[in-house]
């Protein structure tokens, strides 16, 4: 996976090269110290544990009108001195690119993301339950334009997930999309998408996708509103085909010059692979499933999201509710309801005090598991600017598990100094 990955990562740096020499460019390093009480979040932890890091990364960014490109890299390489857990080194990257052959006739996309996720869906987030994952797809797009309002366009991908534990596989998908534009403020598509998906392991049941979608979008002063509605049907070669309604819908309101409220409803049959390839700098930390196995499942999502910026800081709440129902592996099926509360508290001249609060309580519904969790996190920093490139951060992280299954409590409180410089 690492020979794959070099040379992935090789060809980009060649393709950034050759096309974002006026590319907006930023870049951080830093270092830091964490002390643990229970570093592999264990019911009894052994003993505590002290790590130090080096970290670095870079962020790029072009538009311009032949070429768009997004690249957000970061590294960190870690010493654990008590030796409870290896030494790792952890990447995350996203990359975005698209070249505009042909400007609104042929483009030519590229994207990778690398990143950690779960060895054992029911474990804890420890560093001993995590392994790289790499997801790499490029093709092109070939758009038609028939008048001002209506245009068809075409796309191909060539797909690659590899895992560092598990089932690689490969997967070509195509799309034909018909869009037109109803007037300034809304626009509708007219989706056809198809995936074909071989794994790497014969055991594995490969399998061919088919979504059929409506789309639509709608954008007026500070509303914006985003809906599909269609079917996903999903024919295995080895198991019984299945198929399920694709809904979504969101919408943002910006109600003041600061602040704004969102909302979200998902019912989509995915699977890990898919939003790998799909993250954000956003996501791309949570902790995902074990995505080394067919692991298709239905997720429905609610989610309401508020922001606002203060005159002494900023504050955000989001509430959601998320089913994950596996049409193979039900023993992993699972609701979780999710509350997070975090903001910032400026201070006088550049320091500022940042807090967060974390609940989530998730239910096993397999009966044989007989599990929920109920995890608590309380985070306190303190963060104070010596320069305008340099920030001294000090945090404090408390992390509580409440099981029905004793063995899957745990408690842990971490102490973070770090010190990092940044470009502007």
């Amino acid at each position: 996976m690492l020979k794959f990955f070099q040379t992935i990562f090789f060809y980009l740096l060649i393709f950034y090269s050759s096309y974002s020499i006026a590319a907006d460019v930023r870049f951080n390093v830093g270092s830091s110290i964490i002390h643990y009480d229970n570093v592999n979040l264990e019911v009894t932890p052994d003993s505590d544990e002290v790590s130090t890091s080096l970290n670095g990364g870079i962020k790029l960014s072009e538009d311009n009108a032949s070429f768009t490109s997004r690249l957000d890299a970061q590294l960190r390489v870690i010493n654990y001195h008590n030796n409870i857990v290896n030494d790792e080194s952890n990447a995350n990257i996203i990359s975005n690119n698209l070249w505009r052959i042909k400007p609104n006739q042929f483009e030519w996309y590229i994207a990778d993301t690398f990143t950690q996720t779960a060895i054992d869906s029911l474990g804890n987030d420890s560093p001993t339950n995590r392994q790289n994952v790499n997801v790499f797809s490029t093709g092109p797009n070939y758009i038609i334009r028939i008048n001002s309002t209506n245009n068809l366009r075409f796309e191909a991908r060539a797909e690659n997930f590899s895992y560092e534990e598990g089932t690689d596989s490969n997967r070509l998908f195509i799309a034909a999309r018909w869009g037109y534009d109803l007037n300034s403020a809304i626009n509708i598509t007219v989706n056809d998408e198809a995936t074909t998906t071989k794994f790497t392991d014969d055991t594995v049941s490969d399998y061919n996708r088919n979504d059929v979608y409506i789309g639509v979008n709608y954008l007026r002063g500070l509303n914006t509103l985003n809906a599909e509605y269609g079917y996903t049907r999903i024919n295995n070669e080895q198991t019984e085909d299945f198929s399920g309604g694709r809904y979504a819908l969101s919408f943002t309101n910006v109600r003041t010059n600061t602040s704004s409220v969102r909302f979200i409803y998902e019912n989509i049959l995915t699977d890990n692979g898919t939003r790998i390839l799909k993250s954000t700098d956003e996501t791309l930390d949570e902790f995902g499933d074990n995505t080394s196995v067919n692991n298709i499942f239905v997720e429905q999502v609610y989610k309401a999201r508020y922001m606002k910026a203060l005159s002494n800081g900023e504050l955000a709440l989001e509430l959601g509710v998320t089913n994950k129902d596996y049409e193979l592996q039900s023993n992993l099926n699972q609701k979780d309801k999710v509350a997070r509360f975090n903001g910032a508290w400026n201070l006088k001249r550049t320091n500022k005090i940042i807090y967060s609060i974390r609940y989530v309580d998730r239910i096993y519904q397999d009966p044989l598991f007989n599990r929920i969790d109920e995890d608590y996190e309380y985070s306190v920093g303190y963060l104070h600017e010596f320069m305008r490139n340099i920030n001294l951060n000090i945090q404090a992280i408390s992390k509580e598990r409440i099981s029905t299954i004793e063995s899957e409590e745990y408690q842990d409180l971490r102490f973070i100094l770090s010190i990092n410089y940044s470009t502007l």
